[in-house]
């Protein structure tokens, strides 16, 4: 659909926008993301590429409000929600990530979503092995989001550098020191942080 005041349409503006944040001019893709929801304003893909753009530019409230519209108007765009738990665990709000999540339980426990989702929670709560085995499932489903495995890859690398200097630790200390030593209940959700601070960006996606 074309308007009178533009010969771009719809769907040009989007791919504007997407190559636009692509290459870093996301003052652009902000602008063509806007021009998407004036015309329309229920456009669900839009609405998430803009949260990706504002999450990328350090807006987590925005990206998050935004992130919501998209899932609110496009149910079915399943990254959205996964993208919108990412957000909130990026913000440290652990049980808004949860709930988020929820809707990728219809997807099955074969979908890289759903097994992503689910090692990110069992991390969070310092179930390292449990999310090693269920991150490493996820990336061998996941044939589509390349940059998406590299996260799970990254968070992986991470809980494995954990569990190798705490079984290092464990072997050098006294039983007194022990308590020291353990693995406090907070540990995960800080590797989780720490991961997704070096990649803030919602990888694009809608499958």
């Amino acid at each position: 659909m074309r308007t009178q005041t533009s010969l771009v349409d719809l769907e040009e503006l989007f791919y504007l926008a997407l190559n636009a944040t692509q290459t870093g001019r996301y003052e652009q893709a902000i602008n063509y993301l806007r021009q998407v929801l004036e015309q329309e304003p229920g456009n669900g893909k839009a609405f998430y590429l803009l949260g990706a753009v504002h999450a990328q530019l350090g807006l987590y409230e925005r990206a998050i409000e935004e992130m919501q519209q998209a899932v609110e108007r496009e149910p079915q765009l399943e990254a959205a929600h996964f993208q919108l738990g990412m957000l909130h665990l990026h913000t440290g709000n652990f049980k808004a990530a949860e709930t988020a999540w929820e809707k990728l339980n219809v997807l099955g426990n074969n979908h890289y979503l759903y097994l992503f989702k689910e090692g990110l929670i069992a991390l969070s709560n310092d179930q390292y092995d449990e999310c090693i085995r269920l991150l490493n499932i996820g990336i061998e489903q996941n044939q589509i989001n390349e940059s998406l495995n590299q996260d799970m890859q990254n968070i992986i690398a991470s809980t494995q550098n954990l569990l190798s200097t705490n079984d290092n630790t464990d072997e050098s200390s006294n039983p007194d020191d022990m308590q020291d030593a353990s693995l406090d209940t907070a540990t995960g959700k800080r590797i989780i942080l720490s991961a997704y601070q070096k990649n803030q960006t919602p990888n694009d996606s809608s499958h």
